[in-house]
């Protein structure tokens, strides 16, 4: 269906035109995901950007306010001398001097390359967000990148935070968490007949259902259920020897009752 101009937007210096109520939705999406370089025109190839004034008539105050900072963020930290101060409820201009800002806005004083406080000679800290991807490079990359990482961070730091982040994948890989309290389990032995430290609960270690306190054991002896007949299932030959269907054992089940956040800096 046709439109009217007014009910629509053109790019410069393509020409190319869309709806508004398109564009807005597009527009949208991309600052909400905070891409503030892709609010260009649609057309495959080309290259032509929304100027401030398209911006701001077709998306919502708040969108463009953030947009809007967004952008001169971006455009301070370019300017490598100049950086938006790190405290969100500010964002005033700093200017960056031996690698420090102090902020005149609200006296925050930080680090120009890990923007956190100012932490004198010692290594820069990293950010929670930033660790994993630091972590894959620090583990797989070359010497020349763990040498650059090391001489910004500091080898001990790394080090450090790499078996932590090694910890915590095999945690991912080999645990699963309590159906109810959600604690870390790690399955060492035994039948899959679980139960957990910390709530006391009994599940099945293959799917997961929470099973009756009273009998446990009917969730592999019913033929309806989907571990029927499978409570041994995976375990070695030699650990089923003696086992006593009515036997509270589990073997040896290690609780991992707390959250495990240890990229969390």
């Amino acid at each position: 269906m046709e439109k009217l101009g007014a009910n629509c937007l053109e790019f410069w210096p393509c020409h190319h035109v869309y709806c508004k109520e398109c564009m807005a939705s597009f527009f949208s999406v991309q600052i909400s995901e905070g891409n503030i370089k892709f609010l260009k025109c649609p057309e495959d190839k080309c290259d032509s950007e929304a100027n401030p004034k398209q911006v701001q008539e077709v998306v919502s105050a708040d969108l463009y306010n953030r947009w809007d900072q967004m952008l001169l963020n971006s455009t301070l930290s370019s300017l490598g001398d100049i950086q938006p101060c790190p405290r969100l409820h500010c964002q005033y201009p700093v200017t960056i001097e031996e690698g420090q800002g102090q902020c005149p806005s609200c006296k925050f004083v930080f680090c120009g390359i890990c923007r956190f406080g100012w932490h004198g000679i010692e290594p820069c800290r990293l950010k929670h967000s930033e660790s994993k991807k630091i972590m894959e490079i620090y583990i797989s990359g070359t010497e020349d990148q763990k040498k650059l990482l090391e001489d910004q961070y500091g080898k001990k730091y790394l080090c450090s935070l790499r078996d932590e982040y090694l910890s915590l994948n095999y945690l991912e890989e080999n645990s699963k968490k309590c159906p109810k309290c959600r604690a870390k389990i790690e399955k060492m032995d035994g039948c899959n007949k679980m139960t957990c430290q910390r709530c006391s609960i009994y599940f099945c270690w293959l799917c997961m259902t929470i099973l009756n306190l009273g009998n446990p054991y009917k969730h592999y002896n019913d033929r309806n259920s989907p571990c029927y007949n499978q409570l041994f299932l995976g375990v070695d030959e030699d650990e089923m020897w003696g086992f006593n269907g009515d036997d509270e054992d589990d073997g040896d089940v290690y609780d991992y009752d707390y959250e495990v956040n240890v990229l969390q800096l």
